[in-house]
């Protein structure tokens, strides 16, 4: 008899092993940049703009782009439902996830289907100390000048760089990518056709000046 209960207790001990290694996979498998390929509520389709996404990092950030505006806020998973804390705490049920794609579902009546994002590669260490700054990790805009008018910002305001050629940005919560790409002296910058002249360009800070317009200055700080 205390050989059979050894022997459950063990069993039982395994299957809740083997319980939180699932969960953990499944953790891992939701951290990463998903599109946001359809967003259905009470069966009508909602507007989406082509570059909407969600991104779950590992340190429980939670990062959304819908329709061009920009959200941000915290996430965590309990089993197979995942919690986002984004003005105010939406629980969304995961009904299908691969590791390419994934449904989650909020109540009975709204649906979104995701599916994974392949980001840009991180630049290359033979790339030029100017690549390196502007490619790796994130600006926050700390500064714009147009004249004696100083446009402000919202703290979730940023600019990614990518090593190739394109960037992501978040100017008063609205999100939106374009292209980018220096000049072979690497003192000019062109950003969506927009030419600016490098003035100051560190680890830590990043100041520009427009060409066409010298009144008109941006100055960034570098941040995660």
């Amino acid at each position: 008899m205390k050989t059979l209960r050894y022997i459950i207790g063990l069993v039982g001990l395994m299957f809740l092993f083997s319980n939180l290694i699932m969960a953990s996979a499944d953790r891992n498998l939701l951290i990463k940049r998903w599109k946001i390929v359809k967003h259905s509520k009470l069966n009508k389709d909602l507007a989406i703009d082509q570059h909407d996404f969600i991104q779950l990092a590992d340190n429980g950030i939670f990062e959304q782009a819908h329709n061009t505006f920009y959200t941000k806020g915290s996430w965590y998973l309990n089993e197979d439902e995942l919690t986002i804390n984004n003005n105010g705490e939406h629980i969304w049920k995961i009904t299908f996830m691969t590791e390419e794609k994934m449904t989650i579902q909020k109540g009975k009546d709204e649906v979104m289907e995701l599916e994974k994002v392949n980001l840009p590669e991180a630049v290359s260490k033979s790339s030029s100390p100017t690549m390196n700054y502007m490619c790796n990790g994130k600006w926050r805009p700390n500064e714009h000048h147009k004249g004696d008018v100083a446009i402000k910002f919202l703290p979730t305001d940023i600019l990614n760089y990518y090593a190739d050629g394109t960037f992501e940005k978040v100017i008063n919560g609205k999100y939106s990518k374009g292209n980018w790409n220096l000049n072979k002296e690497e003192k000019e910058l062109t950003i969506d056709n927009e030419v600016w002249k490098i003035e100051t360009l560190t680890a830590l800070f990043f100041k520009i000046t427009k060409v066409s317009n010298p009144n008109e200055f941006v100055i960034y700080a570098k941040t995660r």
